[in-house]
């Protein structure tokens, strides 16, 4: 069974998404970061992202150019059980998310999307006399993972994370197999989730 993790208080989940957003020094920053160019990697993450396709209809949802480290995760690999026949791929996972990468618009989903730094970008401006909008509403902001792999590349492992305000987030692990139709997950996907609110948008990473 995955482990899920209640997270509550607007300024203990404001710090978490400080971390997870956390800025970029200097414009040169982008471009030292490596470059994410595995096609199968992006096969995977849009395989999750699509999950999102019949909650999101016609929007478009934001990315996160640059994936997050293992340490600005906000769960551990480690809360759950890995299942069995994946080691080698999380092996594979914790070193290729020891760093940041810089994601590319290769993604093969259905749903649209962007790949943007500003998870406010798409918040209206309030009109004088109205209070002023700190938050996006309802539109989640998706902070991936670099994908782990086995040898044979047929086990992944994948991180995804959404952000839609200060007290509203969701993510956890996937373990995906790739079979004949393309990558489905598997028992024991998804681990370790965390949730900040039961926000309808991100009820599809809720375990049933």
């Amino acid at each position: 069974m995955a482990l899920k993790e209640k997270l509550s208080g607007g300024i203990f989940f404001t710090s978490l998404c400080i971390l997870a957003f956390a800025p970029l020094e200097g414009s040169s920053a982008n471009s030292t970061k490596p470059t994410y160019e595995d096609p199968e990697g992006y096969a995977v993450l849009s395989v999750l992202l699509d999950r999102y396709h019949s909650s999101l209809k016609d929007s478009v949802i934001t990315i996160s150019p640059t994936t997050a480290s293992e340490e600005q995760m906000l769960s551990s690999l480690n809360c759950g059980k890995v299942p069995d026949g994946f080691q080698a791929a999380s092996k594979d996972f914790h070193e290729k998310n020891k760093t940041g990468w810089q994601l590319m618009a290769k993604f093969s989903m259905e749903t649209k999307y962007e790949l943007s730094n500003d998870p406010d970008k798409n918040v209206p401006q309030p009109n004088p006399g109205e209070q002023e909008l700190t938050s996006r509403s309802g539109k989640p902001v998706f902070v991936l993972s670099a994908v782990g792999f086995d040898a044979s590349r047929t086990k992944a492992i994948a991180y995804i994370s959404a952000f839609c305000g200060e007290v509203c987030g969701g993510g956890g692990y996937y373990f995906l197999s790739k079979e004949a139709k393309g990558w489905k997950e598997v028992t024991g996907s998804p681990a370790c989730i965390w949730m900040s609110r039961n926000h309808p948008l991100l009820n599809p990473w809720v375990p049933a």
